[in-house]
């Protein structure tokens, strides 16, 4: 590769340079893996000559870009982006990590097309902690919610900075959960930090903040969600984590994409079973098959990465013990009936109670909320 010999960004700041880098139009993670991997100097990009560049893969309009500010300087619009994006940050308060910089995650570094700069609003010392992800379905289940928050509440009051990706449903639930333990939690977003996603989640972005989390992104400030930024996004979950904890997926969802990435990234997965009858977790029963660590308590966790034994002590089961206050009836139809759907026919005959009895009964504990009416006909409720 031909590099010239005065690049003519020898004006710039270390950080400028890689926030510049980033800024670039064309660029990709994949692009960033093949200059990684070409240059022994990330910053020569800038200074390569129009063939070298070419060969180098570089899309023509990173090409363009890097060209005319050879020929000319910085041109107008990258120009424009980048202190854009230097008054965004300075004035909301985000601090622009670059490749080079000590506080990089070293993690990070690693993984395939890490991100020559991140956005971090919040305090940075939430990765200094051990990472675990949590991720799941948008239209959680409400077990799937409850098990998101038991868990995240466990392992970020164990000292986990519980990471997701501040969306609706299971990691949602998961932020929360490491919230009301007081611990730490971190979101990793697809768009700016400066505009939580989905606006629902504002609040809790702001609650987070607050309790001395940290919100996360490769995307300059002002940059809205789009669709195709989600899975790249999803990288970055897995990548600063040492393991992935998957509490909801169907067979067709942005959690399996972060699993398989923490697959290729080396990072452990975990995966929550549910109902054979339950679509949304057919998903976790594909990648239990797969080698994920099936995971039914805290301690499957804390035992596999082979860290902080005091976490498990912060799940302990939930008793199974009926209310004082339940008649005997009520009592034995609750001993009957499991989480998974059971019939009034088989609770009949498991209780030996006539129908009407089983019916009044039942009523009683759905009014309690430890049992719930399902299409297969009742379970208990759980958390």
């Amino acid at each position: 590769m031909t590099v010239m010999e005065r690049p003519p960004f020898s004006g710039l700041e270390t950080g400028d340079t890689y926030h510049l880098l980033a800024l670039l139009p064309g660029m990709n993670p994949e692009h960033w893996q093949v200059v990684l991997d070409q240059l022994e100097d990330p910053t020569q990009i800038l200074g390569m000559t129009p063939d070298s560049l070419r060969a180098l893969g570089l899309p023509p309009a990173t090409r363009q870009a890097l060209t005319a500010w050879q020929a000319h300087g910085l041109e107008p619009t990258t120009r424009q982006r980048l202190a854009h994006a230097q008054q965004q940050c300075g004035y909301l308060g985000i601090r622009v990590i670059h490749w080079c910089h000590p506080e990089y995650p070293e993690v990070l570094r690693h993984i395939h097309g890490p991100p020559p700069v991140l956005y971090c609003r919040g305090d940075i010392a939430a990765l200094d902690r051990p990472c675990l992800a949590m991720v799941g379905s948008r239209h959680a289940s409400r077990d799937g919610h409850n098990h998101a928050r038991r868990f995240a509440h466990a392992l970020a009051a164990g000292g986990f900075s519980v990471v997701s990706g501040l969306a609706l449903g299971i990691d949602g639930a998961a932020h929360e959960g490491a919230l009301e333990s007081g611990g730490t939690t971190v979101g990793i977003l697809a768009n700016g930090v400066d505009r939580p996603y989905p606006r629902r989640h504002e609040g809790l972005a702001g609650d987070l903040l607050q309790a001395g989390g940290l919100l996360v992104s490769e995307r300059p400030p002002g940059t809205p969600a789009r669709a195709h930024l989600f899975p790249q996004r999803n990288r970055l979950i897995s990548g600063l984590c040492r393991g992935v904890v998957v509490v909801e997926a169907g067979l067709r969802s942005g959690s399996l994409i972060t699993a398989r990435l923490a697959m290729e990234q080396g990072r452990e997965v975990f995966a929550i079973p549910g109902s054979i009858h339950q679509p949304s977790v057919r998903g976790c029963h594909r990648l239990i098959r797969e080698g994920a660590v099936l995971v039914e308590t805290v301690e499957d966790i804390v035992s596999e990465l082979g860290v902080w034994e005091s976490v498990s002590s912060q799940m302990e089961p939930e008793a199974e013990t009926a209310p004082a206050h339940l008649d005997e009836a009520s009592r034995r139809v609750l001993e009957a009936v499991t989480y998974e759907p059971v019939d009034s026919d088989s609770l009949c005959r498991a209780t030996g109670m006539a129908a009407s009895d089983l019916l009044q009964a039942m009523l009683l504990l759905e009014m309690e909320g430890l049992v719930e009416s399902t299409s297969g006909g009742y379970r208990r409720r759980s958390g």
